[in-house]
C-alpha cells in the first residue's frame, strides 16, 4: 500500500482494520482534515507516511554531520576520551545532558567514541547548541562549522 501510487480500494472493512490498528486520537486528526471522510483520511496518512519518509535521509545525513562536527571540537577542546573528561562533564554539560552521556556510556558498554558517539540521540547533541552553551560555542562554532559566515554563531 505505501509504495503504490494507484489508489487504494477503501472498503469497510480494510477501514475498520486500519482503524483497529490506530489509535482513535491519531486517526481524529487526520479524520478532521478530511471532514469525516475515512477514505480521505486514510489518504492523508499515506500522505503523511511519505512526506516524513522523504525527510529521513536528509535528516539523517543532518544528525550524522552534527555529531562529527560537534565531535571533533569535542576531540580538539578535550581530548579523544571527552566523554570522560572531568572540565567537560562536570564544568560543562548540563545536569540533563550528563544523564543522557551517562545514559549512552551505558548503552554503548565499552570506551569507543564511535559507538558512544551513535548512541548518544539527536536531542543529546541538539541540546549542545543550547543557550546554555553559549560561551563554549562563541569560540568554536567555526571550528565546528568552516562556513558560518563570520560573526553568526550557534
Amino acid at each position: 500500500m505505501a509504495e503504490s501510487q494507484d489508489s487504494y480500494p477503501y472498503d469497510p472493512e480494510v477501514i475498520a482494520a486500519l482503524r483497529a490498528s490506530l489509535s482513535e486520537p491519531r486517526f481524529s486528526t487526520y479524520l478532521s482534515k478530511a471532514n469525516g471522510d475515512e477514505a480521505f483520511a486514510f489518504a492523508l496518512y499515506l500522505y503523511n507516511a511519505r512526506l516524513a519518509e522523504a525527510f529521513l535521509f536528509p535528516l539523517g545525513v543532518s544528525e550524522i554531520t552534527l555529531r562529527n562536527a560537534v565531535d571533533g571540537v569535542l576531540v580538539r577542546r578535550f581530548g579523544a576520551n571527552w566523554q570522560v573528561d572531568a572540565e567537560f562533564r562536570d564544568g560543562m554539560l548540563t545536569p540533563e545532558s550528563r544523564g543522557a552521556l551517562n545514559k549512552a556510556m551505558d548503552r554503548a558498554g565499552s570506551g569507543d567514541r564511535g559507538k558512544l558517539i551513535a548512541e548518544l540521540t539527536f536531542d543529546f547533541w541538539s541540546n549542545l547548541f543550547r543557550v546554555d552553551y553559549a560561551d563554549f560555542w562563541r569560540t568554536h562554532a567555526n571550528i565546528a562549522f568552516p562556513g558560518l559566515v563570520r560573526g553568526e554563531g550557534r
